[in-house]
């Protein structure tokens, strides 16, 4: 039973998936017998399937269907047409409600596919195609009606795609969006055009997007209503006139728009209704130009010739664009007011740019950087009476002229009076390249001003000024003929060959030429010719100015006075009446041009002077906030230059001047970089000069006292030589050294400071010959272990001693005094030759230690931990056979309590004191070996230590040396071998146990 139950229960379900049938007279409907399908159930008729939808469902097709269909006023329907097509010999489809149309073909053998109902909404989506012998879709009498079209094909065979009907009526407009599709519209009634959009009533049609073909009609035709045009592309073609609809005005053929306003129709509005472009593409671009806008953006469909020239702001000033759209248009284009711009393609004629009439705005043309506009004349402002109230044309070019942009000379008002005049600008990257079409590039001729950037003029002469003003900023101006002619002709001269040519006009006009930066070349860089007119107005009214530029051929002024040169390089030297107050020519390196420089300039920071002698450049330049000054003198026949940068400090009485000399070869590479320091000192009424040599490349260093002057009132005088460790000092300094008011002399070296007494002066000056100099080297190390290493020499140029030891008892006295960054207290002196003295000690005092010499050479500084006791005199004796060997410490007197050799206590019978002095007998001196000996000498407070030598001279220690004096101290000790047995002390302050 419940196998039977599931069974007659799937049968039921499979069932309910079958499309029923509607029977009719008792036949079954299905897909093979039926036109239409609503939610799966099959309708023998269109007709049928439309009287029987719900309200928002949808029909589809099964077959192609032949009648007509119309949707009542109170459905909401969508026709899927399956891919089919419904056709009908009059209109296939009425719509009184409210229509999506999708997926198929409609087709009216004889009159219109869709026909729009009161108050209607038509949808018509992308996947449909709709043909009519008379119309694709019309509102005909139809008020309130909407129709969208979102894409699809639309055709009409002989007469209008998308259309209307003018008869007078009551209601509201219809609304038309076309927001994509291709609308094709043709012709076959004589008499007639085709049309795309034909709107006669108070209709509201937009296009946001689609293709517009015409064959030989019109893209949109008017007559009442408002047509906006943002956007699609209209190609339209056709010549000579015919009729639309049923009035009998002739309209031209091969236009996008065109508004019959003259049909005077009904429902025309004139303040509201006509066509009205925002955007678009257009074969046709004077009439769209006539519809557009302001700030509409027209395009080209294609590329065009045009029969007649578009006039574009003759009646009506507006800001547009004119895209070119990549293609080229052929012909002419006449602007007079408004602001046009044209971009993105190339125009193949003139576009002629018209001073406006009195009282109308001025017209701005802009050549985008895009564009290209190919002509002999390829811009021309033609200017009239610059009048009290209106306004002078604005061209702004971008793009490339290949052809000459001319100003035209009606004006006859001096720019001066003018109230706005016009006004030309080329701007970077501009190139205008008349070669082959025209003798020249740019012809300024009227009382305009004009601005030239850094843009590219080339043709057989590259600017001709005959009025107005013009200024040259970077521009690259190349004049191509091949010799320089100035020709009087009925409008003024005539130029050949010239880069800027100043010719004026009969007018006599004022000209201003002002060059501040470019490249001019020609047969003439800069020819000014004589007025054509020669009398004393017209020459004191021509004014070239050249600030800078390089100028490739010949400047030259026919009239006096007419060019003044401030700035600029010339590869022909220009004459010097041609100079502005002065200036002069500086010839430049090598085959480089001359230049014209200020011979002497000054602002607020800088002050600088050019001087030529011969082939010799000398040009300087003063920092006036530094006082630095940078002198370079340039041999222009080879280009090697010299360079001198002197730099001032003053502190106080010293002023430190330093120069730095660069020598450059031919090929501007640095051979040689030598620093010179000079240092003046003016303290109590003297001078002392010292300078400082530094090759930096060869690197050497030389320092000398070139002069000094003796102060006024007893001083010390300092010589400041802190960077080296090696000056010179000459003999007329030497000499003035020795002056009565001269007590002391320092000299501060790079490691060390020494003060001379007056007699060590005088020896050292007296030892200087006549036309010599003294050579002082002072050079300091320290090693690891903190010790110190000084060596001082001062020699003649003949390498003579000018302070020797041989007469140190007559020498004088200099005090040495260098820096210590060890942590010893204390540092012993030992005078090094070949052997070592021991000088004493001398305590570290904020880093510094000083001690006396009278000649120099070797000095070695031990650190010590502290003062202690020092040997102060050696005994007479010499050998072991001495009867005794007396030594002297300076321990306090009678406070002497031990004496121990080689850290044995010696006894009291072998040795005597006597106030500081220990004597040790002959006997005691028995006991000892030959060679080495530690002793100490004690008192309650201090430890006197040292090495005496019992006499063997094979066994005595060698003195130290600069290369080892870490052991200076010991072997410095070993004097006693040499004069006998002694000893010598250090000390340390004894511990309390």
């Amino acid at each position: 039973m419940k196998k039977l139950l599931s069974t007659i229960m799937a049968l039921v379900m499979l069932l309910s998936l079958v499309p029923m049938a509607v029977a009719t007279e008792g036949v079954e409907l299905t897909e093979a017998n039926s036109e239409a399908q609503i939610n799966g159930l099959y309708y023998e008729t269109l007709d049928d399937a439309v009287s029987k939808v719900a309200d928002g469902d949808t029909i589809k097709l099964v077959k192609d269907v032949t009648g007509q269909v119309v949707i009542p006023a109170d459905k909401t329907i969508t026709l899927d047409l399956g891919g089919h097509k419904l056709t009908n010999i009059a209109a296939a489809i009425i719509n009184n409600g409210t229509l999506t149309v999708d997926n198929g073909t409609i087709v009216s053998t004889k009159n219109v596919g869709i026909c729009a109902g009161n108050n209607s909404k038509t949808t018509i989506q992308p996947g449909v195609t709709i043909e009519g012998q008379e119309g694709a879709v019309i509102t005909g009498y139809a008020t309130g009606a909407t129709i969208t079209i979102n894409g699809g094909n639309f055709l009409a065979k002989d007469n209008a795609v998308i259309a209307g009907n003018g008869t007078k009526r009551d209601g509201e407009a219809n609304t038309i969006t076309i927001n994509g599709g291709t609308f094709t519209g043709n012709i076959k009634t004589g008499g007639y055009i085709a049309c795309g959009i034909y709107a006669p009533w108070k209709d509201i049609i937009t296009v946001k997007d689609g293709t517009f073909i015409v064959n030989g009609g019109t893209g949109v035709v008017g007559r009442a209503g408002q047509v906006y045009i943002n956007g699609g592309t209209f190609t339209c073609t056709g010549t000579g006139a015919g009729w639309v609809g049923d009035n009998k005005n002739q309209i031209p053929a091969g236009q996008a728009c065109y508004f019959d306003s003259a049909a005077n129709y009904p429902a025309y509005d004139k303040n509201t209704d006509g066509i009205f472009v925002k955007g678009g593409a257009f074969t046709d671009l004077a009439s769209a130009v006539k519809y557009a806008t302001n700030d509409a953006t027209i395009t080209l469909a294609g590329d065009v010739a045009l029969d007649k020239a578009i006039s574009i702001g003759s009646n009506e000033a507006k800001t547009f664009v004119l895209d070119l759209g990549g293609k080229t248009l052929t012909g002419n284009i006449d602007f007079y007011a408004g602001d046009l711009t044209i971009q993105n393609g190339t125009i193949d004629g003139c576009v002629y740019a018209n001073a406006t009439e009195t009282d109308m705005k001025y017209g701005h043309l802009t050549i985008a950087s895009d564009a290209v506009i190919d002509s002999q004349y390829a811009v021309i402002l033609y200017q009239v009476e610059v009048g009290a109230n209106n306004f002078g044309s604005i061209i702004d070019v971008y793009g490339t002229l290949k052809g000459n942009l001319w100003v035209m000379g009606n004006i006859t008002t001096d720019l001066a009076t003018a109230k706005n005049p016009c006004v030309v600008n080329i701007h970077d990257g501009a190139v205008i390249d008349s070669r082959g079409s025209s003798d020249i590039g740019i012809a300024l001729n009227g009382a305009a001003k004009m601005t030239v950037g850094k843009a590219s003029i080339t043709s057989t002469t590259g600017i001709e000024v005959r009025a107005g003003e013009l200024t040259v900023d970077g521009a690259t101006v190349v004049g191509t003929g091949d010799h320089t002619e100035v020709t009087p002709n009925g409008s003024g001269t005539t130029t050949d060959g010239a880069g800027i040519a100043v010719a004026q006009h009969t007018t006599k006009l004022p000209i201003k030429v002002t060059i501040n930066s470019g490249d001019i070349s020609g047969c003439s860089a800069l020819y000014q010719s004589n007025p054509q007119n020669n009398d004393a107005e017209s020459v004191k009214n021509v004014s070239v100015a050249v600030n800078g530029g390089t100028f490739t051929g010949e400047v030259k002024a026919a009239t006096e006075g007419a060019i003044t040169i401030s700035g600029g390089a010339f590869n022909v030297a220009p004459d010097a009446k041609y100079l502005a107050e002065g200036m002069i020519v500086v010839p430049g390196v090598k085959d480089a041009p001359y230049s014209v420089q200020p011979a002497k300039s000054e602002d607020e920071n800088i002050k600088s002077e050019v001087k030529v002698d011969g082939d010799k450049v000398t040009t300087t330049v003063t920092d006036k906030a530094t006082g630095t000054t940078t002198e370079t003198v340039t041999d222009t026949t080879t280009g090697a230059a010299t360079e001198t940068k002197t730099e001032t400090k003053v502190e106080g009485n010293v002023t430190t001047k330093t120069e730095t000399v660069t020598e450059k070869n031919a090929d501007g590479e640095t051979t040689k970089v030598t620093e010179s320091k000079i240092v003046e000192n003016n303290e109590n009424g003297g001078k002392t000069t010292v300078v400082t040599k530094k090759d930096t490349l060869n690197k050497t260093e030389t320092t000398e006292v070139t002069g000094v002057t003796a102060p006024t009132t007893a001083s010390d005088v300092t010589l400041d030589v802190k960077n080296t460790t090696n000056v010179a000092v000459n003999k007329a300094s030497m000499t003035a050294l020795k002056g009565d008011t001269v007590k002391d002399v320092v000299i501060e070296t790079k490691d060390a400071k020494l003060t001379l007494n007056k007699t060590a002066v005088e020896t050292m000056g007296n030892n200087v010959a006549a036309d010599g100099k003294m050579t002082l080297n002072v050079t300091v190390t320290e090693n690891t272990a903190k010790e110190v290493t000084v060596t001082v020499e001062a020699k003649t140029q003949g390498d003579k001693n000018v302070f020797p030891p041989e007469t140190k008892n007559t020498n004088g006295e200099i005090e040495i005094t260098i820096p210590y960054t060890g942590t010893a207290d204390y540092l012993d002196l030992w005078y090094v030759t070949n052997t070592s003295t021991y000088m004493g000690r001398f305590p570290v005092v904020n880093g510094y230690v000083s001690f006396k010499v009278t000649h120099f050479s070797q000095y070695n500084l031990i650190p010590v931990a502290s003062s202690g006791s020092s040997v102060i005199k050696t005994g007479a004796g010499s050998s072991a056979a001495s009867t005794t060997q007396t030594v002297t410490t300076d321990l306090t007197p009678g406070s002497i309590t031990k004496v121990t050799v080689d850290g044995k206590v010696v006894d009291a019978k072998y040795y005597t004191v006597s106030g500081s002095n220990v004597t040790f007998t002959a006997e005691f001196l028995k006991t000892l070996k030959n060679g080495s000996h530690t002793v100490t000498v004690e008192n309650a407070t201090k430890i006197a230590k040292g090495v005496f030598t019992v006499n063997n001279p094979t066994s005595a220690v060698k003195a130290p040396t600069t290369a080892d004096a870490g052991i200076a101290l010991y072997a410095g000790m070993a004097i006693a071998s040499v004069m006998g047995t002694g000893v010598v002390f250090t000390s340390r302050k004894r511990k309390n146990h």
